[in-house]
Order: structure tokens, then sequence, then C-alpha cells
């Protein structure tokens, strides 16, 4: 199980950065980044971490489990 749910603190960082830090918490989770407006599926699986970002490549929301 991993360590963090939520990842906060990864707000405004940039995203391949973000993605990074996440997957060296945890390297059995799949760490998605996508784009601000993507659609995305509404399934909710504990071994992935979406990281939405903005058009300026910054993560944009919390990143979280699921």
């Amino acid at each position: 199980m991993p360590r963090y749910q939520l990842w906060p603190t990864l707000v405004g960082m940039p995203v391949n950065e973000a993605v990074g830090i996440i997957h060296c918490e945890d390297p059995d989770l799949e760490v998605i980044p996508i784009a601000e407006g993507f659609e995305v599926t509404d399934d909710i699986r504990y071994d992935r971490v979406r990281v939405f970002f903005d058009h300026n490549f910054r993560v944009s929301s919390i990143p979280r489990l699921g």
C-alpha cells in the first residue's frame, strides 16, 4: 500500500518533477500526467495517480490515489 493518498505540496510544481516524486515514493504506482480538460474514466484504481497539469505544464490540482 502506498505511503500517501494525496500530494497537496505538488500543486504548482512542474508536472514532470511531480510525476518523478510520486514515482520515487512508490514505484509500484502508475503515475499519469493529464492535461486539464482531458476526459478521463470514472473508475477508481488504487495503483494509479493522475497528475493534472495546466497550459504552463504545472500541476493544477492535488494529485490523489484512485
